[in-house]
């Protein structure tokens, strides 16, 4: 066998590769999207489940339609999720913790039928009790697995997702090794391949990460993608040829310099989850970047290779989220974040300290536990039409009952929070914000009492 031939079958073998690898990314890809749907999916199970035992505890302490109906309502809801789970691919666990969900909730609904009954029909307590809490441990149970499932459905599409890195390193590897063998061909073996590395090429370029090549030597850059011009804000032509001393701060450089000779000496693909860089057009950003050493036949690295994102926004938002979350849980107000039912889904320490209550006393049950009879009726009414039409309320007259007993005079204000990109759809959650005026309060009557009192002395 000829040296042609045998370049030839290598090219073969190689492209081959290339694309059995680009099928397992796609696959890879289809994995990481139908995980994080099962997860989602199995969460909104989970959810429904727990609003089901809410209902049927509202249902008994209260009975009425509204529960019931609301009741029937969520399970129909659980049922078409049920119906619709996709259960292609899901392994022996996931399956029988999908049964066992199945099986809970038809549980549910039989012994609802025969709670609303007995309800109904003023049957005994005892048995009313019995009923509620063999529901309750059926819900609880129906929650628990929908949220285990949910985490197998996180795993599987974590596990799905090293292995997509995985193999577009490898499938990287593979398109640089085409192209650098390329360049060491004849002119006759590199013209045959030609459409096989303008392919190979274009899927480099459209890699929507930064991927750069350089060689072991003297860490100079040989090979730039389009998504590593945009980020660094230089043309290839200015980067081929050069080193990292030619853009970046010095001490930078030496970082990225020390880093690389690292993964050169290890030959292990090194995974660098946060580094800063100063780019020319676009700032200061932070990268996640993976390298590895290319070797010859010999062992020895011939080039680094590398693979960076950039996760500046994630960053932003995460650090964003990290104030917010602080700035809440540090306010002196009252702060209450509930679904549009009304019922309580977060409380900050300054809302429990002056209600009484810790935070997993009240989380899942609806505000009314804080109402009174001295609250006019018309301040409710006011805020059920500002609810119901999705604005904003704010009322100074409210007087809510703690814990203990005791009673204070509110001022509270409550917004509601839709999806940014759209203005008019319906509401996801409502946030409230809630203060003592007890002490100002006691002030106005006391001075709208002398006031009074004066004018009758005078007459």
């Amino acid at each position: 066998m000829n040296k042609r031939t045998q370049l030839r079958a290598g090219m073969i073998v190689t492209t081959t590769l290339i694309t059995i690898f680009i099928c397992m990314v796609f696959y890879c890809v289809v994995v990481v999207s139908r995980s994080y749907k099962q997860q989602k999916i199995s969460e909104k199970m989970a959810e429904l489940s727990f609003q089901l035992s809410l209902l049927q505890s509202e249902f008994v302490q209260f009975s009425g339609e509204r529960p019931k109906s609301q009741w029937a309502s969520v399970y129909a809801s659980l049922q078409i999720i049920l119906d619709d789970y996709p259960r292609s691919e899901l392994s022996q666990t996931q399956e029988l913790l999908f049964k066992e969900i199945r099986e809970a909730t038809m549980q549910q609904k039989n012994l609802f039928e025969e709670l609303v009954r007995n309800v109904d029909e003023g049957g005994n307590a005892t048995i009313i009790r019995e009923l509620n809490n063999q529901l309750s441990v059926i819900a609880q149970t129906g929650t628990t697995n929908a949220l285990e499932l949910a985490e197998l459905g996180r795993q599987q599409a974590e596990h799905a997702t090293r292995w997509l890195s995985f193999v577009i390193v490898v499938l990287g590897l593979l398109v640089l090794g085409v192209s650098v063998g390329s360049y060491l061909l004849s002119d006759a073996i590199a013209s045959s391949l030609l459409s096989a590395t303008l392919f190979l090429d274009a899927i480099i370029e459209n890699i929507p990460h930064m991927i750069f090549l350089k060689d072991a030597k003297e860490l100079r850059f040989v090979r730039f993608n389009r998504a590593g011009e945009k980020l660094l804000g230089y043309d290839r032509k200015d980067l081929i040829g050069k080193n990292d001393y030619d853009f970046f701060p010095k001490g930078q450089a030496d970082a990225f310099t020390q880093k690389d000779h690292k993964v050169l000496q290890s030959g292990k693909l090194t995974d660098i989850p946060c580094e800063a860089i100063d780019t020319r057009e676009n700032g200061k950003r932070f990268l996640h970047t993976k390298k590895i050493a290319i070797r010859d036949a010999e062992g020895k690295p011939q080039f680094l290779l590398g693979i960076s994102e950039d996760i500046t926004e994630r960053m932003v938002q995460e650090e964003d989220l990290r104030k917010y979350k602080q700035a809440v849980m540090s306010s002196s107000d009252g702060i209450i974040i509930t679904d549009p039912q009304s019922i309580i889904l977060f409380v900050n320490p300054a809302w429990t300290h002056l209600n009484g209550y810790c935070a997993a006393e009240v989380v899942g049950k609806s505000v009314s536990i804080l109402k009174t009879e001295k609250t006019s009726q018309k301040i409710y009414a006011n805020l059920r039409k500002a609810m119901h039409v999705g604005e904003a309320f704010h009322s100074d007259d409210f007087v809510n009952r703690r814990k203990d007993g005791s009673e204070y005079n509110a001022d509270l204000t409550i917004y509601p929070v839709r999806k940014e990109e759209e203005e008019e759809e319906e509401v996801l959650y409502w946030v409230g914000i809630l203060a003592d005026v007890t002490s100002r309060k006691t002030s106005e009557t006391a001075k709208t009492e002398f006031i009074s009192l004066a004018s009758h002395q005078l007459r």
